[in-house]
C-alpha cells in the first residue's frame, strides 16, 4: 500500500510513495497518513501494531486505537484478534509446509505476498542461518503474550475514549465526573426538532426549514452552543434548545469530546494533569478520521 506521509517536522507534505507495512517508521514521533476508501487502512494498521509488539515490545494493552464508529472500531479489534491468532497457530509455517489450508494450490497463492510481510516482520522459522529462527522464535513469545492481553486493549470510539478519558482521569486531575449515559446526539436532535416546530408552526404557517434541515440545525446548537443558524430559517431555534436542555440536560456523543476538549484546552495545573495522566496511559495512539478530533489531539494527545 504506497501512500503519503507527514511527519511531525514542520509537517511538510511529500509525494513519496513508500510501503506502509514496511517503511513506516515506529519510532516515537506524529505522523499523519492520507489513505482513500479501500486502500488497505485497516489492513495495515494491524501490521504496524504487530510491528510496534515485535520491533518495540510494546505491552498490546498501551496501544491505543480509536476510530469513527461503533463498527470500525468492532472490525478493528476482530481483525486484530484474528491477525494474532493466525500468526501465534504458526500460520507461516504451515504456508511453508504447504500443510492445512495452504495444500489448496489457490490458497497458497493468495497468500504469498502477505506471508511475505509477516516473514518480513516476524521472522523466517524455516531460514538456514540460527539467528533468523530465534528471531522467530522470539517475537512469537511476544505475539502470544499479546494475544493473551488483546481483552484490555482499548479499540474504539473517538466518543468512547473521550468518555474513558474523562472517566478515568478527570477526577484525579481535579475535575468533576462526568455522570449519565451517552446517547446519540441525532436521535435528541430530532425529538427537540419536531417540538420546536409545533410549538412555533402551530397555526398553520409553513416553516422556513424542513425537519431534517431543523434537526441538523439543533445538532449543530447542540455540539456548540456558540454556532450561530440562521434567524430567517430558525427562529429563536438557539433559546428553544438552551431551555430544552437546560431543563432536560442529556449527555450527548458531541458533548462528550467537546468536555474533554474544554478540560484539556484549560489553563491551570488540572488541564495539564488531565494531559499527563492521559498521556501516561499509552506509549502509541492511532486516530483513524483525526480530522474529528484535532482540537483534542492537539491539546494533550499529540
Amino acid at each position: 500500500m504506497a501512500l503519503r506521509s507527514q511527519t511531525s517536522e514542520q509537517m511538510k507534505r511529500t509525494n513519496k510513495e513508500f510501503e506502509l507495512v514496511r517503511d513506516m517508521p515506529v519510532t516515537p514521533g506524529f505522523r499523519v497518513i492520507e489513505a482513500g476508501a479501500g486502500s488497505g487502512k485497516t489492513y495495515s494498521l494491524v501490521f504496524l501494531v504487530l510491528r510496534l509488539i515485535v520491533e518495540r515490545d510494546l505491552d498490546i494493552r498501551r496501544i491505543l486505537m480509536v476510530t469513527f464508529t461503533e463498527a470500525a472500531a468492532l472490525e478493528l479489534r476482530q481483525r486484530m484478534r484474528e491477525r494474532l491468532e493466525s500468526v501465534c497457530s504458526g500460520v507461516i509455517k504451515r504456508y511453508q509446509d504447504r500443510a492445512g489450508e495452504f495444500a489448496d494450490a489457490k490458497i497458497r497463492g493468495k497468500y504469498e505476498g502477505e506471508s511475505g510481510q509477516l516473514m518480513h516482520i516476524i521472522g523466517d522459522p524455516a531460514a538456514k542461518g540460527p539467528e533468523e529462527r530465534q528471531r522467530y522464535a522470539d517475537n512469537l513469545v511476544k505475539l502470544r503474550r499479546a494475544m493473551t492481553r488483546i481483552g484490555s486493549m482499548q479499540v474504539t470510539t473517538i466518543h468512547g475514549f473521550c468518555q474513558r478519558a474523562v472517566a478515568d482521569h478527570a477526577v484525579n486531575a481535579g475535575y468533576e465526573p462526568m455522570e449519565g449515559t451517552p446517547v446519540d446526539t441525532k436521535d435528541v436532535a430530532a425529538v427537540i426538532a419536531g417540538d420546536y416546530l409545533r410549538c412555533n408552526y402551530a397555526g398553520g404557517r409553513a416553516p422556513a426549514a424542513t425537519l431534517q434541515a431543523t434537526t441538523r440545525a439543533v445538532q449543530v446548537i447542540m455540539g456548540d452552543p456558540r454556532c450561530v443558524v440562521s434567524v430567517k430559517d430558525f427562529p429563536d431555534l438557539a433559546v428553544f434548545v438552551q431551555d430544552r436542555t437546560r431543563d432536560n440536560p442529556v449527555l450527548t456523543f458531541d458533548g462528550i469530546i467537546l468536555r474533554l476538549k474544554a478540560k484539556l484546552m484549560g489553563e491551570g495545573k488540572p488541564a495539564d494533569k488531565l494531559s499527563e495522566l492521559i498521556r501516561g496511559q499509552y506509549d502509541v495512539c492511532f486516530i483513524d478520521e483525526s480530522q474529528y478530533i484535532a482540537g483534542i489531539v492537539a491539546g494533550g494527545m499529540s
